[in-house]
């Protein structure tokens, strides 16, 4: 493991198993299919602190997870990598699962999600944990409400001057609405092309729409910094001259 920085992160979002069944054979409907399994933590808030641990230490994450068997696995794993799990959960909560048949191009034939537990985190039940005061860097993930997201952002927003950076992650143009009253009060956005198109849905993204466009738009929503991939063309990131700029 390369050395850590004793900084402080508290992330918030999903975590979850994911389970892949990857064909031997060519998929046919109707029919038992050969697979092989294989089994994951996953849930985007819970890759961010997993990546996170491996250079910094005092990494905390806020979850809704059950204190079933897939609960309990989920946060051992977290656990020996040195990520601080905290579980807001009730105790007849069960752990959310996503899984997935990939044919045999590892292509997504199928994917089934149980991950509606992270929509029920509600800012009663992470605000005892969000410490700002002791923390450099709050990143939300999409997976939350709308309205948990709003409340996060106001909190974060109330201290004066603000001591940490807010960050939000986008995990799918489905949810990416969730973030637009929060858009011109976030330090760093993360987000794809569609996610982007979801998120400002005042213009039209097609393919011949340059990504110069695309960002210029949003950055001019607020956000002081916007990372977004896109595809082929790589990764655009893009910071708002106009406002503060956080110092990394």
């Amino acid at each position: 493991m390369p050395n850590r920085s004793p900084h402080t992160l508290c992330i918030i979002g999903a975590l979850h198993v994911d389970e892949i069944a990857i064909a031997r054979a060519a998929l046919i409907k109707g029919e038992s299919n050969p697979v092989s399994w294989e089994r994951y933590v996953g849930g985007v808030a819970a890759n961010l602190a997993r990546a996170a641990a491996r250079f910094t230490t005092g990494v905390r994450l806020v979850v809704n997870i059950g204190h079933d068997r897939d609960g309990r696995e989920l946060m051992h794993a977290m656990t020996t990598q040195e990520v601080q799990v905290i579980n807001t959960a009730v105790s007849s909560t069960l752990t959310g699962r996503y899984s997935a048949v990939l044919d045999v191009t590892g292509e997504v034939f199928i994917g089934l999600a149980d991950v509606a537990q992270a929509e029920h985190l509600t800012w009663a039940s992470i605000e005892p944990h969000l410490d700002l005061d002791a923390t450099e860097c709050v990143i939300v993930d999409g997976n939350l409400s709308a309205d948990t997201i709003n409340q996060i952002v106001a909190r974060c927003h109330s201290l004066t001057p603000p001591t940490h950076l807010l960050v939000a992650v986008l995990v799918s143009p489905g949810k990416a609405h969730r973030f637009r009253q929060a858009l011109g009060t976030l330090d760093v956005l993360f987000c794809n092309r569609a996610e982007a198109g979801a998120l400002y849905k005042t213009f039209d993204l097609k393919p011949t729409l340059s990504s110069k466009v695309i960002t210029s738009e949003l950055i001019a929503q607020g956000c002081a910094y916007l990372v977004m991939t896109d595809g082929q063309h790589g990764v655009h990131v893009v910071p708002n001259a106009t406002l503060y700029s956080p110092q990394w």
